[in-house]
C-alpha cells in the first residue's frame, strides 16, 4: 500500500546515512518526495531507526541541502524507505523543485531534438 504523500521524483544522488553510535553507511537516493525517500544501501538498520541522511554533492549544496533527519519505515533487499521527521523540510522542498526543473529542461531539450532522425 502506498503511504507516500506527494509525487516521487526519480534521482540518483550519493548520500551517507548516519545512525547515532554507528559508522556511516553509503547509499544512493533513488527517489524523493516531500514525505520521504528511497535509498539504495546495503546497510541493515532496524525498522523505525532514526537516521540522518547527509547529502554531499555540488547539486545538493546549490539546493541548500545538507542533512535531514528521518525514520526508517520499510526495508527492502536493495535499500530502505525513509520518512522525514519533519514533513517537507525546507531543504527537501528546494531539492524537489530543483529536480523538477532539471526534468523539465531534459524534456524540453528532448522535444527540441525530435526532428532529428
Amino acid at each position: 500500500m502506498e503511504h507516500r504523500l506527494g509525487t516521487r521524483i526519480p534521482l540518483s544522488l550519493p548520500v551517507r546515512l548516519h545512525k547515532e553510535g554507528e559508522a556511516a553507511a553509503l547509499g544512493r537516493v533513488i527517489n524523493v518526495s516531500l514525505s520521504g525517500a528511497y535509498v539504495a544501501t546495503s546497510r541493515d538498520y532496524p525498522l523505525l531507526s532514526r537516521v540522518d541522511i547527509v547529502w554531499g554533492g555540488c547539486a545538493e549544496a546549490r539546493a541548500g541541502v545538507s542533512a535531514i533527519a528521518a525514520y526508517l519505515i520499510r526495508k527492502e533487499v536493495d535499500g530502505v524507505a525513509l520518512e522525514w521527521c519533519e514533513f517537507a523540510p525546507p531543504a527537501i522542498r528546494r531539492l524537489v523543485a530543483l529536480a523538477r526543473t532539471w526534468r523539465r529542461a531534459r524534456v524540453t531539450l528532448g522535444r527540441g531534438n525530435s526532428h532529428r532522425p
